[in-house]
């Protein structure tokens, strides 16, 4: 499995590849767990109290 992961960071900047989901989870996103994720749902909870 090695062999087919490419070497190299992955992230969003460039030059980086996109992380794939062990990785992401690895890093702590996914789940809903990743800063933006929190942030917009914080977010709609200040906007619309009362949204789900």
């Amino acid at each position: 499995m090695a062999a087919l992961t490419p070497a190299g960071p992955c992230g969003v900047f460039v030059g980086e590849r996109q992380c794939n989901k062990k990785e992401a989870a690895e890093y702590g996103y996914g789940n809903g767990r990743d800063p933006l994720t929190v942030i917009t749902r914080i977010a709609k909870k200040v906007v619309d109290p009362d949204a789900n």
